[in-house]
């Protein structure tokens, strides 16, 4: 009798599961969070006066929402190029961006720059078609003040 009865609840359970749509396919992977892509900003910088490219300069982006936890360093090359990149969900989206001139007199000394760069309706490429929405890039050329003495 006891058996009868789980066996009635087991059907009964299945029939809820399948009118609700619960299945067992393994089309769509589970996937939990949010849409996310890359954030990139790249370019050059160059001395405002000579327009020589200048290396050895720290790039910073930072999340304007999140400063002190969602950032990305890096300094620029011998030929002054740069690339700083963040994962972060897809919206419009403002970064946070500076330049420090960090090696003193090395390349000549250098006002800091500190401005924003804004992401408006991203248009991103190479999605994985699921959560991972691809990248989208600016290229920023920025041109840097030598300091007063």
């Amino acid at each position: 009798m006891t058996q009868r009865i789980l066996s009635l609840i087991n059907k009964l359970i299945l029939l809820t599961l399948t009118i609700l749509g619960f299945s067992c396919t393994e089309d769509q992977p589970d996937e939990y969070g949010m849409p996310y892509a890359d954030y990139k900003i790249n370019g050059a910088v160059i001395s405002e006066e000579t327009l020589e490219r200048l290396q050895n300069i720290q790039v910073v982006m930072q999340d304007s929402e999140m400063i002190d936890i969602h950032a990305d360093t890096c300094y620029t090359d011998a030929n002054g190029l740069y690339e700083v990149k963040l994962k972060d969900w897809t919206s419009d989206k403002t970064y946070i961006f500076k330049c420090i001139d960090v090696d003193g007199v090395v390349n000549g000394e250098y006002e800091p720059l500190d401005s924003t760069v804004t992401f408006e309706n991203p248009e991103f490429e190479n999605s994985n078609g699921n959560w991972d929405r691809g990248e989208v890039s600016k290229t920023i050329v920025v041109k840097l003040t030598a300091k007063k003495d």
